[in-house]
């Protein structure tokens, strides 16, 4: 769960939504109160951060997430399926997700973290289509924000949750090849990371997962060598954050636009030793993770590209 600079979050919702600090602060507190806690010179209480936030139709929470209830069972089965979802493996997410619907609590932020699992998982096992899934997706994201788009050249303060569902909005765009707005979306998630309203963890691995997806977008366009950089960049990123979920993924990307170059006669058949090194730095690190259907996926594409099998 990421956590957040009270009063930055204040600041970049009143930009956002063209309000002005008198405007937003009348009846609640003084103008020169509102910029403190702005600036973050004065600690905002928690009955002032509520109404603040009401105003501008925010949830009033500080740090909200899914699971508001007791129920350490749920807790569990959110973390599994997480897992799962993490090592690609949706068909046994959806088992537990079944399970979850009938736990979970009714509150808002619940409802929409099961939303957006829930077409994720539907839009992977192939139970919806890519036009479907954007749809439920911008659905759910307009439980708590409800026009995005107006925002897409712009910076808002989306919380964790809401980060995850535009980013799955943008890659379902990517899907469509819509590779314009998909990357615009990416954009407009790298703006909101770059103005550090959420801790510089969370904020670090958001910023990987944002970027290693726009180097998704980047194949079909054939920009090869800027996916490897930016890859090579992530990789490094995430062993500073001890972030090594994305370690397989990343290694995987660049063996596979490395391929393409030596495919497309950008590179010299000898550097198929770059792509058998970062091959079996994907396939032993997704190992180690126990990640089995990328295990298999990397296995197939060595063979194929490899061996010619």
């Amino acid at each position: 769960m990421a956590y957040y600079r009270a009063g930055e979050i204040i600041r970049l919702n009143r930009i956002a939504l063209g309000m002005t600090q008198e405007e937003l602060s009348e009846d609640i507190c003084s103008v020169e109160t509102l910029s403190r806690i702005e600036n973050g010179h004065h600690k905002v209480k928690k009955d002032t951060y509520k109404r603040l936030m009401e105003r501008m139709n925010r949830m009033p929470e500080k740090n909200y997430a899914i699971c508001t209830t007791k129920d350490m069972g749920l807790l569990e089965e959110d973390f599994i399926i997480r897992n799962f979802m993490v090592n690609h493996d949706y068909k046994r997410a959806e088992v537990y997700l079944h399970e979850m619907e009938q736990k979970i609590g009714t509150d808002v932020i619940s409802q929409q973290h099961l939303k957006r699992i829930k077409a994720v998982i539907y839009h992977e096992n192939k139970k919806i289509c890519t036009k479907k899934y954007i749809k439920e997706l911008e659905e759910t994201l307009a439980m708590t924000v409800p026009n995005y788009e107006k925002y897409i050249d712009g910076i808002y303060p989306f919380t964790e949750q809401e980060a995850y569902i535009v980013l799955n909005i943008a890659g379902g765009y990517g899907d469509e090849r819509n590779h314009e707005k998909c990357l615009q979306i990416y954009q407009m998630l790298l703006r909101c990371v770059d103005a550090e309203y959420m801790d510089a963890e969370n904020g670090s691995i958001l910023k990987v997962i944002v970027t290693r997806n726009m180097c998704c977008q980047f194949g079909p366009m054939k920009r090869y060598q800027e996916t490897i950089e930016l890859s090579q960049k992530n990789y490094e990123e995430c062993l500073s954050i001890g972030y090594d979920h994305m370690l397989p993924v990343i290694c995987g990307d660049i063996a596979w636009n490395m391929m393409k170059q030596i495919e497309e006669g950008e590179r010299d058949m000898e550097d198929i030793v770059l792509v058998k090194k970062y091959l079996r730095q994907a396939y032993y690190a997704a190992a180690a993770k126990e990640m089995d259907v990328f295990c298999n996926a990397t296995k197939e594409y060595w063979n194929k590209k490899i061996y010619g099998e």
